[in-house]
């Protein structure tokens, strides 16, 4: 009887891992715009329960992207998910409230399942909640919510609402060199360790509990990663790439507080041939510069589809 619980809990843990990887291997699939595979993929997944599945499953529908768009079934999958707990579902339950995706609008059930979504700590619902609060008239809670979302969740519209509530000085953004430096040098051991197709190496890189977003091309929610699940995604791409080019142009920093924010725009090639895949990724990194080292705390991935007529050429055949 001793040997229960650990027995299920290893066969929780097994099944838990095998869950990622599906996952992951679902996503890169669909980054590299193979839709009705990875709709198949994510569609098995959400039968069997996932959460993950159910979320992918909502978007693809939401977006006609590997199956006919429908609003209808985007939803359904939206609610099943968010009634097993998915925050970023309950979001999307809210919005399809709020716009009529799928259902009569309904502000108040919409904002129903905001203040649901907020209460587990999404951002982005954070922000809508506190700022409709704000709107209100209830500024010190509203404050409270928006706070949360710019501090915890690093979301961008919250951010730029308490910069120009801010009364500090232009100067403070300044940054000193050394501080500059630090932050450059970690950016580029990321990227040295990505074109090298290690991406185990950007574990030292990221802080222990990271705060990691991830937007997939085409997609409206944003999903949360931990540092394993960021390094298996990288993985899952070198593995069914070919001929893949990875490339930032120089970032911009600016101070935020204790933290230094470098704003990037990424470029990826999967393959060499015109019609290759190409995407680009919006990275919003936030570092602790400590003892003249950079550690990155909260990374924000807004991965986009590049079409034929917006592409830049593949540097690998400049």
């Amino acid at each position: 009887m001793g040997l229960t619980a650990p027995v299920q809990a290893d066969d929780q843990q097994t099944e838990v891992a095998r869950e990622m990887i599906q996952v992951l291997d679902a996503y890169t699939v669909y980054k590299m715009g193979q839709f009705e595979l990875a709709f198949e993929r994510y569609l098995k997944l959400a039968r069997a329960g996932s959460r993950q599945g159910m979320l992918n499953v909502g978007n693809m529908y939401a977006q006609g992207l590997g199956v006919p768009q429908s609003h209808e079934n985007a939803l359904y999958w939206y609610r099943k998910s968010a009634e097993a707990g998915d925050a970023i579902s309950m979001a999307e339950v809210a919005r399809a409230y709020e716009e009529g995706l799928g259902v009569a609008p309904d502000p108040e059930l919409a904002m129903s399942w905001y203040r649901r979504s907020a209460e587990k700590d999404n951002p982005d619902a954070q922000w809508v909640v506190g700022r409709a609060m704000y709107q209100q008239g209830q500024h010190q809670e509203g404050l409270a919510w928006i706070r949360k979302a710019a501090q915890q969740g690093g979301q961008p519209s919250a951010q730029q609402f308490l910069a120009g509530l801010s009364t500090t000085a232009a100067g403070d953004s300044a940054l000193t060199a050394e501080r500059r430096d630090a932050v450059l040098a970690t950016l580029a051991r990321m990227d040295l360790a990505i074109q090298r197709g290690q991406p185990e190496e950007m574990l030292a890189l990221l802080a222990p509990d990271a705060d990691i977003r991830v937007r997939l091309p085409d997609a409206n929610a944003w999903q949360t990663l931990n540092r394993a699940e960021l390094v298996a995604l990288w993985q899952a791409t070198f593995d069914r790439a070919q001929d893949y080019r990875y490339q930032r142009l120089a970032p911009e920093l600016s101070r935020g507080g204790e933290l230094v924010r470098a704003d990037s725009l990424i470029r990826e090639w999967f393959g060499t041939g015109p019609d290759a895949p190409q995407l680009e990724i919006l990275e919003v990194a936030e570092l602790e510069v400590i003892d003249g080292k950079a550690l990155i705390q909260r990374l924000q991935l807004d991965i986009r589809r590049v079409d034929g007529s917006a592409a830049e050429r593949d540097p690998g055949t400049q």
